[in-house]
């Protein structure tokens, strides 16, 4: 069994999202910045199907929102101030593992799934 995975993504989908965050940014003095790091990997992720010769498409699910991205940019703000910006580099590379544990597979393309 073989899987892997596609991005859907056009750089006109691209481009307009990196339109809107440059606005934001400009809008709120820079204050956007914090949280858009996890927009941009949620936004690639969120494009992302798995495929699987058996199962079709599943997309990938973001379950992380806006209050949890506030909390861990602050916390890394803090730590970026005490080390007068020596953790920035690492503050990126944890803004994708936070992102990508808060991924999961989705429902197969088309399928209904109910709780009852």
């Amino acid at each position: 069994m073989r899987s892997s995975y596609r991005v859907n993504l056009t750089y006109v989908e691209i481009l307009g999202h990196g339109v809107v965050w440059v606005l934001l940014i400009l809008i709120t003095f820079g204050m956007a910045g914090i949280i858009w790091p996890y927009y941009l990997v949620q936004f690639v992720l969120s494009h992302t199907v798995w495929l699987d010769e058996q199962q079709g498409e599943r997309p990938l699910v973001v379950d992380a929102g806006f209050v949890a991205y506030v909390g861990h940019g602050f916390l890394w703000l803090l730590v970026i101030l005490l080390t007068f910006g020596l953790a920035t580099p690492f503050w990126f590379y944890d803004v994708v593992r936070f992102v990508l544990k808060h991924t999961r597979v989705g429902d197969a393309a088309g399928s209904i799934q109910r709780t009852t």
